[in-house]
């Protein structure tokens, strides 16, 4: 959780050293080498993709993070992406 809060945390810093967006998306955490890592076993997901900007503001969004019947939901919040963690 630590991890994936910190990688949250980096994503304007990110946008802006690649000066490009970054799209927080069901396919661009589905591939091979996506936006936002987790342990194996777990699986970080999103309904409504979102974007942070390649200026380092953040849309804000929400990922979910599970694993077996265990999950949090996380709403990154707008505009430098702090992280919440929200009740289920």
């Amino acid at each position: 959780m630590e991890s994936l809060l910190d990688q949250v945390r980096g994503l304007p810093a990110a946008a802006r050293m690649q000066g490009r967006d970054i799209v927080i998306s069901g396919d661009t955490l589905a591939t091979d080498t996506p936006v936002l890592r987790v342990a194996p076993g777990w699986t970080v997901s999103t309904d409504v993709p979102w974007t942070v900007r390649n200026n380092g503001v953040c849309d804000g969004g929400i990922i979910r993070l599970s694993k077996g019947g265990r999950s949090a939901t996380i709403e990154a919040l707008a505009p430098f992406c702090d992280p919440v963690i929200r009740a289920e």
